[in-house]
């Protein structure tokens, strides 16, 4: 079961905003020669990303309870990747950089990934406490990576990726693949169009 408010309205406004996520994050990926050489560029369109990911998780946690399916990790995810990808847009290319948009992508695989849990009773459905946590959680990795950089692992190395960014980037996109796969499969099983979006972010 599906409790929302103006169910057409909110499944509009869902699914633009996911386009203009996935908009962001794909001109990141094809130009991303070009946007380390223009930081203001790289900026806007990650505050954009930034903003639609957080204005997402405030409607799916507000309007959006499925019986069969975990919301609250969802929505808890983009949240937080919103954030993360705010804290990365205000620093300059660096460690603190890669570091920052890293831990969004990470936070977010994993709140994407546990989907496949049960979804939770509705009293926890309602509670603030996921966001809360994963909210302190991003503003603590964000005052570590501002405040001591010298101290985060080594991100880029002579201008190219280390192994350890690389290597949370692929877990990362492991976790968005398992989350697209579950959005799939519950489709398929409710038709519910709304996951649509949320497959299209995912992928």
């Amino acid at each position: 079961m599906l409790t929302k408010n103006h169910p057409s309205k909110q499944f509009i406004t869902l699914l633009l905003a996911g386009l203009l996520l996935t908009f962001a994050i794909a001109i990141l990926a094809f130009h991303n020669n070009w946007w380390f050489a223009s930081e203001p560029f790289h900026s806007t369109i990650e505050t954009i990303g930034a903003f639609t990911a957080i204005v997402m998780g405030i409607l799916l946690m507000r309007s959006y309870h499925w019986s069969f399916l975990n919301t609250v990790t969802l929505s808890a995810a983009f949240i937080g990747m919103g954030l993360g990808d705010l804290l990365h847009s205000i620093v300059h290319v660096g460690q603190a950089f890669v570091f920052l948009k890293s831990i969004a992508n990470l936070i977010g695989g994993i709140g994407f990934a546990l989907i496949w849990l049960p979804a939770p009773h509705r009293s926890i459905q309602n509670s603030a406490l996921p966001l809360y946590a994963v909210v302190t959680l991003m503003l603590v990795f964000g005052a570590w990576a501002i405040a001591f950089e010298e101290t985060l692992p080594l991100m880029i190395s002579n201008g190219s990726f280390t192994p350890f960014a690389i290597g949370m980037n692929i877990v990362s996109g492991t976790l968005f693949t398992l989350a697209t796969l579950r959005f799939i499969m519950v489709f398929r099983s409710n038709g519910e169009l709304t996951l649509l979006a949320f497959t299209l972010t995912a992928i």
